[in-house]
């Protein structure tokens, strides 16, 4: 279930599995979440179309996505 695309983008960054799959289950949500959290609208909106781009993205922010991620699913 979920995006197979997020998933593997997460799990590349390093992020656990339990937490990529998490993530990937409700990509709205996850932007819903990345937003609140403080992530920029443009940076969250990539997971849907380009979720490759939207880590590396984060980590050019300075974000590094295996310590945001956790940080992330808790709010789901």
């Amino acid at each position: 279930t979920g995006d197979p695309a997020i998933r593997d983008a997460l799990l590349g960054a390093g992020v656990d599995q339990a937490t990529a799959d998490k993530l990937a289950e409700n990509p709205d949500a996850t932007v819903a979440a990345a937003v609140r959290m403080g992530i920029p609208q443009a940076t969250a909106d990539q997971f849907r179309s380009n979720p490759q781009g939207a880590v590396e993205a984060l980590r050019a922010a300075g974000i590094d996505p295996v310590t945001a991620a956790p940080q992330l699913a808790a709010q789901l």
